[in-house]
């Protein structure tokens, strides 16, 4: 009971200070997420993959369970010797989820851009005076779903609590985030930044007959001998991300333009879930092979989304002085299809004229569950460069342990 209330504390404490943050933040364009790269970036509502999502938008915490870790690697087409690195871990349970990605513990995941290619002799047109540089960003998020917590954490008070995350939910999220920029180019500082990011999420859940009855039981009786459970999804999600109060003013001649810059993102997504038929469970269960049933559930998934992000950077930046904001769009949509939980398919598209990826993107998952305690799995993405004809390939894995789970049926 202490532990429980511990954490409805610190969770408070979280959010009230990133709320009221006024801190500057570095830019930060770039999505760690390789799952997301393969559907068009599309992240901010996709609540059924928090681990991969939440770079966008914290409030997915939310849903996180058990031990995630996720690794991703892209290299730079244009520029050899680029790379992205992302080594993140997720922390969840009871509608409680935190990302630890190079903070609070310096060394334990973070993202990083680093160039380690030999100055002078780039490919690709590179200028031979540009020297090398890193960008090590570390953060801390948190996110709560309000109607899972609530559910987990009253009956332990003692008080009723209806099953209202079956049918809707209310998740927040936050981030804290520390950037970390060093270059051996001749008159660029080095630049330490740090900032606060939030993210809100709306879940409605019209029929869902997996985990009990649904509306309609003789329509479930009907359709159970084919497809075992139905469940359909909408989500709406918002995040600011990457902002600060400062403005550019032409009476500042040393004004920062990172600390005028910020996104606004916000995107939907539905999803339909349909179980196997009962006649293969049932074959399953009688070869002793109930676990198996259970990692092939479900049997066929189907999430569709779109995200709109506003990007509104200072004048001053790209014009030596002229204040006044710019705003720039980006329309990104894309689907995800997945059998078995075993083979995902994936595409989208990005239309940007602001951003370095632009055009139709396209992605494959390769990965295998054990029942309720975790899963492993392989992601693969391609993505557009605006800078024609370049497409550049991102490659990661992520690994799950629901500790939850497994000691639930330890106990048993």
């Amino acid at each position: 009971m202490r532990f429980i209330l511990t954490i409805v504390c610190l969770a408070s404490a979280l959010l009230v200070s990133a709320l009221s943050s006024s801190d500057a933040q570095v830019v930060q364009k770039i999505d760690p997420s390789i799952r997301a790269a393969g559907m068009g970036d599309v992240s901010n509502g996709v609540f059924w993959e928090p681990a991969s999502a939440s770079w966008k938008n914290p409030a997915l915490l939310g849903y996180q369970r058990g031990f995630t870790y996720e690794r991703g690697r892209t290299e730079w087409v244009t520029m050899e010797g680029l790379w992205l690195r992302s080594d993140r871990i997720l922390l969840g349970g009871w509608g409680f989820g935190v990302l630890l990605a190079g903070r609070p513990i310096d060394g334990l995941g973070g993202t990083s851009l680093d160039d380690d290619f030999p100055s002078g002799s780039r490919p690709h047109g590179t200028p031979h005076n540009m020297g090398q540089f890193r960008e090590d960003l570390n953060t801390l998020a948190v996110g709560v779903s309000a109607a899972e917590f609530m559910g987990h954490l009253l009956p332990r008070l003692g008080h009723s609590w209806p099953n209202v995350a079956r049918f809707a939910d209310i998740s927040v999220g936050v981030a804290f985030n520390n950037s970390d920029f060093s270059t051996t180019t001749p008159g660029l500082p080095d630049v330490e930044l740090s900032t606060g990011d939030y993210g809100l999420l709306f879940r409605l859940t019209p029929y869902n007959s997996f985990d009990c009855p649904g509306m309609w039981p003789d329509f479930d009786r009907v359709l159970e001998p084919l497809v075992g459970g139905i469940r359909f999804d909408a989500a709406y999600g918002y995040s600011r991300h990457n902002y600060g109060d400062a403005a550019p003013t032409a009476d500042d001649p040393d004004w920062d333009s990172a600390r005028a810059s910020k996104f606004l993102h916000q995107g939907g997504t539905i999803r339909f879930v349909f179980g196997g038929p009962r006649v293969l469970e049932s074959w399953l269960s009688e070869l002793g092979g109930d676990w198996l049933a259970e990692s092939l559930t479900p049997i066929v998934s189907f999430g569709v989304g779109w995200d709109h992000e506003e990007e509104t950077t200072a004048t001053a930046f790209w014009t030596h002085g002229q204040p006044g904001p710019t705003r720039w769009k980006t329309k990104s949509s894309g689907w995800e299809l997945t059998f078995a939980d075993v083979i995902t398919l994936r595409r989208g598209d990005i239309d940007s004229r602001r951003s370095a990826f632009s055009g139709s993107t396209s992605g494959w998952g390769l990965g295998f569950k054990v029942a309720d305690y975790g899963w492993l799995r392989f992601d693969h993405a391609t993505v557009p460069m605006t800078i024609r004809p370049y497409e550049m390939t991102r490659t990661g894995f992520t690994l799950n342990l629901n500790a939850l789970a497994i000691w639930r049926d330890m106990r048993r």
